[in-house]
Formats: structure tokens, C-alpha cells, sequence
């Protein structure tokens, strides 16, 4: 089949531009490619896919942050690499977490209704709920530390990046 006829690729709309950009080719090698005179190197078929699946790092990740050959990231230090999944767990995880904070106004929306037909005792009772909430809303995201532990993140600094005195780069 066809690699620019797949349904992933040609819904994606990725024009001939993008694809030169990508992978770092003329405009008209792209269009060559697309036209199926030129058969595409299976390494440009796979950056094209993490480009249309949007799995390549963004630019804002330090330069020193990379894939290594066994695809984990490796940010460069002695720190062990972390795999995709780890990323993705951090990111699940992120959003559960955000997702429990947007809770908390309807929680606590919820509690004043008890509150109005509750004892004194039950209304003492919501008051250690309302505080936890608060606390719970105040907290910051972090890891747990058994994972701190395993990959070494607790007080980690980035290592500055050496320059080359020729070029600056």
C-alpha cells in the first residue's frame, strides 16, 4: 500500500511543505514522494508518523533531552531513562489530578446544601471535610516518593548546557 494513500497520513493533511520541513528535504523531493516517482526512505515514513501522531518532542524541552536507541528518554544526566509509558502515566496522572480540583466547588457546593439541614454535630463533621478540601486544593502536584526514589527526580536540577567557543551552539 501506498504510504501516502493511508488513511492516517491523508486525513491528516500534512502538505508537501510540512513533509520537506520534517524531514529536512526540497519542497520538490516531497512532491516526488507524494507522486509515488521517488519511493520514500522508510526513515522519512517514520518521521512523518510521529510528526501526524504528534510524538516528537516539543521545542521547549531542553536541547539535552533525547530518545536514546532503546526509545526511552534520556534527559542526560545519571538518572535512569524513562519510557514513553512513564510520560504518558505522568500525564494520565496530571490530568486525573486536575480533574479532582475541578471537584472541589461542586463539592463543596454539595455540602452546603447538608449543611442546611444538618445537626450540630454533622455540621462539625462537614467542617473537618471542608478543611481537607482546602488543604487538598492548596497541595501541589508531585509525584510519590517510592517513584521520586526510583528515578532519582527529588531536587533535581538540569545541568547548565556547555557551549562550543567557536559558535555559541
Amino acid at each position: 500500500m501506498d504510504f501516502f494513500k493511508s488513511s492516517y497520513i491523508e486525513d491528516s493533511g500534512i502538505s508537501n511543505a510540512k513533509i520537506a520541513q520534517i524531514c529536512g528535504v526540497t519542497i520538490r523531493t516531497a512532491q516526488r514522494w507524494r507522486s509515488g516517482r521517488t519511493r520514500i526512505p522508510s526513515a522519512a515514513q517514520e518521521l512523518i508518523i510521529l510528526h501526524v501522531r504528534q510524538r516528537v518532542m516539543p521545542n521547549k524541552w531542553p536541547e539535552h533531552w533525547i530518545f536514546n536507541h532503546l526509545g526511552l528518554l534520556d534527559i542526560g544526566s545519571h538518572a535512569p531513562a524513562l519510557a514513553w509509558q512513564h510520560i504518558d502515566w505522568y500525564q494520565y496522572s496530571l490530568t486525573c489530578w486536575h480533574s479532582v480540583l475541578a471537584m472541589i466547588p461542586a463539592i463543596n457546593k454539595r455540602l452546603d446544601e447538608i449543611a442546611r439541614t444538618a445537626t450540630t454535630a454533622q455540621i462539625i463533621e462537614l467542617d473537618k471535610y471542608r478543611a481537607r478540601l482546602r488543604e487538598l486544593a492548596e497541595h501541589e502536584f508531585r509525584l510519590p516518593d517510592h517513584l521520586l526514589k526510583i528515578y532519582e527526580l527529588r531536587n533535581y536540577e538540569l545541568p547548565e548546557p556547555v557551549l562550543h567557543r567557536k559558535t555559541g551552539c
